[in-house]
């Protein structure tokens, strides 16, 4: 008669609680990876959308402000030394001082631009759940934190499924999904009642660390304007006090170019 394997019950129960464990951790990360690659940037977005374009306006006349009073201060400075004004090099000092806020300006629409790009083609609620649950299940079979001693197939496709995530790209997830189908299940149990302790006490702080990590995330002050989002009367009122200090920022600016005309034909010597 044959010989039967036999699996010792301390065995077998460090296994399913190694199992469990993994299928905690692949939640944890699931969910760090849903807030980081999508909950986020959606924030972000329609901040961005909502909000960020009235800033980037306010801003824009800041700036313009500043650089006014900075060009009737070059061309005060070249009266007071009594030396001709020279529009071309004024103009050409003002594009070097104001370089940098140029830049961040156009940083900013470039942002704002990507930004409602992103909102016009989010996923549908129903692909977006089902694109989460298979990562979740990926990532409990793949992840190397949770399957240190993996084959290097088992690592390409784990790269191939994190790309796949980040692009959203359900179609070729569920491929992948059922390549990992293929791959041998038990490469990384360990065979040793001492290895899977270790394993256990392993993934037991993997979970604190990403347990800390999430809840660190969670208190950003980013996520307290997910709500005010989400409320049109919010969303008005703050874009009404945006409004209120772009208004008075126009008539800033126009008293200061008021200055500056007045500079430019001469009459501010008079």
């Amino acid at each position: 008669m044959a010989d039967h394997i036999q699996i010792s019950p301390e065995f077998e129960q460090l296994s399913q609680e190694c199992d469990l464990l993994k299928e905690e951790f692949a939640a944890l990360f699931a969910e760090w990876e849903h807030l980081t690659k999508t909950v986020i940037p959606n924030i972000e977005a329609e901040y961005a959308v909502k909000i960020g374009v009235l800033h980037h306006e306010l801003l824009l006349i800041k700036i313009d402000i500043q650089r006014t009073r900075r060009e009737a201060e070059l061309i005060q400075a070249a009266i007071n030394r009594g030396a001709n004004v020279d529009p071309e090099s004024i103009e050409q000092q003002l594009e070097n001082e104001f370089s940098q806020w140029k830049a961040k300006l156009d940083a900013e629409v470039t942002n704002i631009n990507a930004a409602k790009l992103r909102l016009s083609t989010l996923m549908s609620q129903e692909d977006s759940t089902e694109l989460r649950k298979l990562y979740r299940a990926l990532a409990k079979k793949l992840h190397p934190d949770v399957n240190p001693n993996q084959s290097q197939d088992a690592q390409n496709v784990w790269l191939q499924v994190q790309s796949a995530y980040e692009m959203g790209d359900l179609t070729q997830l569920q491929a992948l999904g059922l390549l990992v189908d293929d791959l041998p299940e038990n490469y990384d149990l360990p065979s040793s009642i001492d290895l899977l302790k270790k394993r256990r006490n392993d993934l037991k702080l993997q979970i604190k660390t990403m347990l800390q990590k999430l809840a660190e995330l969670k208190s950003l002050p980013l996520f307290q304007w997910e709500e005010c989002l989400d409320s049109p009367q919010c969303v008005a009122e703050e874009q009404n006090l945006i409004r209120e200090q772009i208004d008075a920022a126009k008539e800033q600016r126009e008293a200061v170019q008021a200055i500056l005309d007045q500079l430019k034909t001469g009459r501010g010597n008079e």
